[in-house]
């Protein structure tokens, strides 16, 4: 694919230049180079919200830098002076006629202003842009503010082809990150290192012609907000702050694991949970020794549990092994342990845990309450895993996680051929871009030729519910999943995790609550792990 990039001077933002980097579908690209963009400021009329720029939105992922700092080879630069209609920028007409000569399949805008897109006729390939935001809620800028002020979970980002109607062309890749309500550059840094993944995804669209539908409704358009809408937004972001900051103080969650038998798993997402909340729990007594457990999973195929205990002494989780005789830790105190994801391979079982904050993933095999190490995961660039989670689906090993350098709200697919293999990422991944379900939240579930997976959801609370899925193609060459419901409890706060076996449901669930020594805790446990 011949790809072109539009851009400022010499200079792209960093999250563009990885966007760059991640393409597959090519190797060299032309730089269609713009020097005269000049951004009308109204200083007396948005002098906070510039403020509020310096403080937020330019951050580590917007900074700008040379766009020769690409890994791609640069084939030809060709540089321009755009004309000037109204508010629109034009591609001149020689700028066009090179385009059609270097036969472009696909232009990239990482930069100029508004830009008017030249009719089909003079220019075929199309001009992609992203946009930071949901194109039906929120057009126009800047990105994640309207979001914020309006209380949102999520703020959408998609890579559209660009029409002569301000965000509202063809999508053709979409995803969403979660908002942070008490920081504003946290929000944008989600954003931003999140949407480089969409890339390859418009990319394939556009040469498979699966483009998305165009939004039936285009949001309002939104313009750089004003200093008492600035001031507003501020208030909110300290009062969200506060909150936090309380919480973190004097608040705890209160992890606990419990059990229902149910002889008829329910694979309606409603039914589901009337069943769990119907059904009586047997919670797992804790031992003195930790202050929680969390992350359960059935041993295999029997009823026995593996969970995440936290010690109370030195902060670190800890793989225990539970059943009725009682409760024993089989991991290695130095470090911390959780979400210990089992998987059988020829007869004998081993355990993938998440250990993202002090390794890449590493291979132990369960054998007499016993983890011993035998391997790392291989995988291409050796990356840390957060919650991996593995399934054997027609001979092939899935391997499902988020990569700890994106972040929970991208999750990625791998497959091989055994779990000692080359880990070879999927070609739909990622999966899913989204705080709703992205990160896992237990075991696949196989009922009646059907597959599930549950997604933690990660748009308010940690560990508040899990919405399911309902996976209509897995293969190597092929993923495809349909978000068909949520689980939540009334009661309290949860599902976080869950797992069956043939009779039985785990699953753990937690309370909010009151300490005086939290805070104390909290800087304890950070110093300790760090």
């Amino acid at each position: 694919m011949r790809i072109a990039v539009i851009i400022d001077n010499d200079r792209i933002a960093r999250w563009q230049l990885a966007a760059l980097n991640k393409i597959n579908c090519c190797d060299q690209i032309t730089i269609l180079r713009c020097n005269n963009t000049k951004t009308k400021i109204r200083v007396f009329k948005n002098f906070l919200y510039y403020v509020l720029n310096l403080c937020s939105i330019q951050n580590s992922e917007t900074k700008q830098i040379s766009i020769r700092n690409t890994s791609k080879a640069i084939n030809n630069i060709f540089t321009f002076d755009s004309e000037q209609i109204g508010q629109w920028q034009k591609l001149p007409d020689t700028i066009i006629n090179l385009i059609r000569g270097e036969k472009i399949d696909v232009i990239l805008k990482f930069g100029m202003n508004l830009l008017k897109v030249p009719p089909k006729e003079e220019m075929p390939c199309p001009i992609l842009s992203f946009h930071h935001g949901n194109p039906s809620e929120f057009r126009g800028r800047p990105a994640g503010f309207h979001e914020m002020i309006q209380n949102r979970k999520k703020m959408g980002q998609v890579v559209q082809i660009l029409s002569n109607t301000l965000d509202a062309g063809t999508v053709i890749a979409k995803g969403s990150t979660k908002i942070y309500p008490y920081s504003y550059r946290s929000t944008l840094k989600e954003c931003f290192k999140n949407s480089p993944l969409l890339i390859n995804i418009a990319l394939n669209n556009i040469a498979s012609t699966n483009k998305l539908p165009t939004y039936s409704k285009i949001g309002p358009l939104y313009v750089l907000p004003g200093n008492w809408l600035v001031i507003k937004f501020i208030i909110k972001l300290f009062y969200n702050l506060f909150k936090r900051a309380l919480y973190g103080a004097f608040y705890e969650k209160r992890w606990k694991v419990s059990t229902i038998s149910i002889s008829n798993h329910n694979t309606n997402p409603d039914m589901f949970i009337h069943d769990l909340n119907s059904n009586p729990w047997i919670t797992l007594p804790i031992l003195p020794e930790y202050t929680f457990y969390a992350d359960p999973f059935f041993y295999s195929e029997s009823n026995d549990i593996l969970v995440e205990g936290m010690n109370r002494k030195t902060g670190r989780g800890e793989i225990l092994y539970l059943n009725l005789e009682g409760a024993q830790k089989i991991s290695n105190s130095v470090y911390h342990y959780s979400y210990p994801a089992s998987i059988i391979e020829q007869g004998k079982t081993y355990i993938i845990p998440e250990i993202m904050e002090w390794s890449k993933p590493k291979i132990y095999l369960l054998k007499n309450r016993k983890m011993t190490e035998v391997s790392t995961l291989r995988i291409a660039e050796s990356p840390a895993l957060i919650d991996p989670t593995f399934f054997w689906y027609n001979n092939t090993l899935y391997l499902f996680g988020n990569v700890e350098g994106i972040g929970p709200n991208a999750l990625m697919l791998w497959h091989s051929d055994s779990l000692f293999g080359e880990f070879i990422q999927h070609c739909d991944s990622p999966i899913r871009i989204s705080p709703k379900g992205s990160r896992m939240a237990g075991n696949l579930y196989s009922r009646e030729d059907q597959l599930f997976r549950f997604g933690q959801n990660n748009t308010q609370d940690y560990g508040n519910g899990i919405f399911v899925f309902k996976i209509n193609a897995l293969s190597p060459s092929k993923y495809q999943e349909t978000l068909i419901g949520n689980l939540k409890f009334d009661h309290c706060k949860g599902p976080h995790t869950l797992n069956f076996s043939k009779d039985q449901v785990v699953f753990d669930w937690y309370h909010d609550t009151f300490s005086p020594v939290a805070g104390v805790r909290r800087v304890y446990d950070r110093f300790i792990r760090s």
